[in-house]
């Protein structure tokens, strides 16, 4: 395999992954949507530059998937922490230029936006968002979006240049690099323009044997040193970053700064071994209680998947979720805490455990025990969860 960062041909497969669901997030009951429903992954990790791919990712199918069948907008409150740690690294680079104007690429229903344009008063913004239900929430919120994939006939079109490009959790879908920097090129304002992307951490996530940033649509999961030298190949220098506590990376990039030097990710804990590990800890924290899942998203699809396990109920807290299906799974969605307070009604809820499906297992977290939840918790997203096995 040919290494898609650095073109070197020394990989390994790092990742199998069996049965790994084509539509992570829900659609509408009613919705029609033809079989297959899951897919084999297989993912290999370069040991020139610490990059693992997809090695027959599916681009036609996923373009397919962003604009039909992805995310749902979040109510306020739901992944706030993640949208805190990029505000809060942010913004010190971003100081120079709060007179400029920021684009966002992949930029959902607008809540960094809006964000960042209350924060930098005169600030002009825009989103480039394909999903049209995300776009459309934006365009409702005051936030100017282009309901568009972004690209160098996109940009060109919108007109518009930029002090700073920012793109959470977007480069990890990019097939085709040489289009995806020619489009960030033609929005630059100028050589001082910053590039802000966010991605999953490899460097973390190999290092506990997670399986969070490893799905059907992300073809890449970069580490540090890969994305610096990705970007550096197009004349973008790394000038900061950091790794959150979320397991997410946020780099700064500057074509006038000095490049920092990154060091290959250390090789992590063997992912052969993850899911009997997995297993174990799993049954052990359940101690044999009725299964809540709290996460009707990319999380907790995986581990229905990936683990064959049995929920008696499958709920979320963003209620414009309530009703709608997983593609190949009976359960509907049903509102969190209503559900949660029925069982509490009822006086049952020692017999049940909430594995919490989300990276926002911190929040799901407290949300419990401010109801006074006195059956199980279990945050298998934690970085500690199989830290002692």
């Amino acid at each position: 395999m040919t290494c898609p960062v650095c073109d070197a041909v020394s990989a390994d497969i790092l990742l199998e992954l069996k049965g790994s669901p084509i539509y992570q997030h829900p659609v509408p009951v009613l919705a029609t949507v033809p079989e297959p429903y899951t897919r084999d992954l297989r993912y290999f990790i370069c040991k020139s530059c610490g990059h693992a791919y997809q090695d027959n990712f599916d681009a036609a199918l996923m373009d397919k998937v962003y604009q039909s069948y992805y995310y749902t907008p979040a109510p306020e409150g739901v992944g706030a922490t993640f949208r805190k740690e990029f505000i809060e690294f942010l913004l010190p680079h971003l100081q120079p230029n709060s007179a400029g104007a920021i684009l966002e690429i992949g930029s959902s229903s607008g809540e960094i936006l809006a964000q960042l344009r209350d924060l930098l008063p005169g600030t002009a913004v825009l989103g480039f968002e394909p999903s049209t239900v995300t776009s459309q929430r934006a365009l409702a919120n005051g936030i100017p979006t282009l309901q568009k994939f972004f690209s160098p006939a996109t940009v060109a079109e919108a007109g518009s240049r930029f002090s700073c490009i920012i793109s959470r959790h977007v480069i990890e879908h990019i097939t085709v690099f040489d289009d995806f920097f020619a489009a960030i090129d033609t929005a630059c304002a100028d050589e001082k323009t910053l590039l802000v992307l966010e991605t999953p951490a490899l460097d973390v996530h190999w290092a506990a044997a997670s399986i969070v940033p490893f799905h059907i649509e992300h073809a890449h999961v970069f580490s540090t040193h890969s994305l610096a030298k990705l970007a550096a190949r197009y004349g973008w220098n790394l000038a900061a970053y950091r790794i959150t506590e979320s397991q997410n990376l946020i780099a700064v990039f500057s074509r006038v700064a000095t490049p920092l030097d990154i060091e290959l990710p250390v090789v992590g804990r063997s992912y052969a071994d993850y899911f009997k590990a997995f297993r174990e800890k799993f049954a052990a924290a359940a101690n044999g209680r009725k299964i809540i899942l709290w996460g009707a998203g990319s999380g907790g699809i995986k581990l229905v998947n990936y683990h064959h396990l049995e929920i008696e109920h499958l709920v979320d807290g963003n209620q414009e979720k309530k009703g709608m299906k997983f593609l190949g799974v009976q359960s509907l969605i049903e509102y969190a805490p209503e559900c949660i307070a029925r069982i509490q009604a009822q006086g049952r809820d020692a017999e049940y455990a909430v594995l919490i499906g989300s990276g926002f297992y911190r929040e799901i977290g407290d949300t419990l025990r401010k109801m006074n939840w006195r059956g199980g918790i279990i945050a298998p997203y934690a970085p500690d969860f199989l830290r002692e096995s």
